[in-house]
């Protein structure tokens, strides 16, 4: 009798658990390693994509003599000679390509110049104590971090649409580019139109990155020792994974499509270890929306390096690159 009670219990459970969510996603997340290949440093300019590159050819003065844009089968769109300019970034959809003139100098005044889709020339935008500039994933809004504790943002046209204040290193925009999120001093900041609507205090006194989800909603962020998942309304705390064992810290993470987050983490073998060996070791960790981990595999890294591995998935989220310094490899979801 007991051991049909017990049957009758195990049934329950199972079927129950079958029908959750979580059960679902780690029951049909399936990675396969498809390749591995050597870790090159990346200095070419395209978008984040993949989908626009340009063949680019630097002068003697150190500036850009020959920009050549071209689609991922290599047709060119447009090409500019003596350009004169340091940089150049490109929008995912390739409509909009900005170039940077006066780099280098902090505190300096450089000039941004906006292009259109067969490069011709939109509008020039002053900007003083250039740091860094970045595109919104699916709009063409531009962030340009400076040393004046600002954030400039513009549109396609060149236009300057409002200004974040702050002077965090870690920054972030929703794929729209109506939301920005900002580390400062351990505290993350949310943006909406560049006027701030919530703030949270992390555990730790910096993060390492911050992520927002395809759609917007949420937000991942990692410092060393946790990884949060925030919501974009009101940064309310979703769920928090921390890494009870001393020896990893959190490098990466990437929000997929179909919203699965994954995370690098890096293994510190100690002091005693041979520096060249010290952090050669890491691991990939993926978790569903719902916080349950539905992945996890371990990973050569070599080279001497805390901040691998780095994990980016593809557009469509069927690929996850996971790059280590000697090492990439490439898995691919089965089902």
């Amino acid at each position: 009798m007991f051991k049909k009670y017990e049957m009758l219990l195990f049934l329950i459970t199972f079927i129950f658990g079958f029908l959750s969510p979580s059960f679902f996603v780690l029951s049909a997340l399936e990675m396969r390693l498809t390749k591995e290949i050597p870790t090159v440093p990346s200095y070419g300019i395209k978008s984040e994509n993949g989908n626009f590159w340009s063949e680019t050819r630097f002068g003697k003065d150190g500036t850009i003599e020959h920009f050549a844009l071209k689609n991922k089968n290599g047709t060119l769109l447009w090409e500019k000679w003596n350009t004169k300019e340091n940089w150049f970034w490109i929008s995912n959809d390739g409509k909009t390509t900005i170039g940077l003139k006066g780099a280098g100098v902090e505190g300096l005044t450089s000039y941004l110049t906006f292009y259109n889709e067969v490069g011709k020339k939109r509008r020039e935008a002053e900007i003083k104590g250039f740091e860094g500039g970045v595109f919104a994933s699916r709009e063409n809004i531009f962030f340009v971090k400076t040393s004046f504790r600002e954030i400039h943002t513009f549109n396609a046209s060149g236009k300057e649409l409002y200004r974040i204040k702050g002077s965090g290193s870690i920054f972030a925009s929703s794929p729209d580019g109506r939301l920005a999120t900002l580390e400062e001093m351990g505290e993350v900041k949310l943006y909406r139109n560049g006027v701030e609507i919530a703030s949270v205090s992390l555990e730790e006194p910096f993060a390492y990155q911050l992520c927002f989800s395809k759609d917007g909603k949420i937000i991942a962020c990692i410092t060393p020792r946790n990884l949060c998942l925030f919501d974009s309304k009101k940064l309310s705390l979703v769920w928090k994974k921390h890494l009870s064992d001393p020896c990893l810290t959190y490098s990466s993470i990437d929000i997929s499509e179909d919203e699965i987050i994954a995370s690098g983490v890096s293994k510190d073998e100690g002091e005693n270890a041979e520096e060249s060996k010290r952090y050669n070791n890491g691991k990939v960790l993926l978790y569903a929306k719902d916080g349950v981990k539905v992945w996890e595999r371990d990973v050569f890294l070599g080279g001497w390096s805390i901040h691998r591995p780095l994990v980016k998935f593809s557009p469509d989220g069927k690929i996850l690159f996971v790059e280590g310094a000697e090492k990439t490899y490439i898995f691919e979801k089965v089902r």
